[in-house]
């Protein structure tokens, strides 16, 4: 009997995957206890249930070549994990300069503001002449303050997709590197 069922076993999991025979060992033993069933019809005996307690790969390299797989797969994604954790670390830090820029821009603008408001308190003739120059230098600094901060953003967008585009190729490059190495274990 035993003979049979070992016979049964190997032709069902002849056609299967090994993935397959792992998840399915229900539908492997329920298809052997019928065709047992069907042998043993006449015999006198009835077969109970069928357990199959164990699933060994009997190769040693296709068990590690399943393991290596496995383990790519995860440190490919801890890696872009870790990428991408860079890369929003990399974007939060810019933002930041943008925003400590703008403040210091802010800053500056109300300094030179009240500045320029004491010396016009000050001068009493020629204020007209006075208010007009005041507020033309201001305008000119709140323009280049702009152009600042209009430069610093765009060479902040500019490191942001040069280091977004490295990480991008880096990424594509392991990945390629990865499929690489899956084609040549295969091979």
């Amino acid at each position: 009997m035993k003979k049979i069922a070992n016979s049964i076993v190997r032709d069902r999991i002849a056609n299967m995957t090994l993935s397959d025979i792992l998840k399915n060992r229900s539908k492997i033993r329920n298809g052997v206890k019928e065709e047992m069933q069907k042998i043993l019809t006449g015999w006198g005996i009835w077969l109970e249930t069928i357990e199959i307690q164990d699933v060994k790969i009997s190769s040693s390299k296709l068990f590690k070549n399943l393991q290596t797989e496995f383990r790519e797969s995860s440190r490919m994604q801890a890696e872009k994990i870790t990428e991408d954790s860079n890369l929003k670390i990399e974007q939060d830090r810019l933002e930041r300069e943008k925003r400590n820029a703008k403040t210091r821009a802010d800053a500056e603008i109300r300094e030179f503001t009240l500045r320029k408001k004491d010396d016009l308190k000050k001068m009493e003739q020629g204020a007209k002449f006075h208010e007009s120059q005041i507020k033309v230098e201001r305008q000119n600094l709140i323009t280049e303050i702009e152009q600042k901060i209009n430069a610093a953003n765009r060479e902040h967008e500019y490191d942001l997709n040069n280091k977004k585009n490295t990480l991008e190729k880096d990424l594509r490059r392991i990945e390629f590197d990865e499929k690489d190495k899956i084609l040549q274990q295969e091979q």
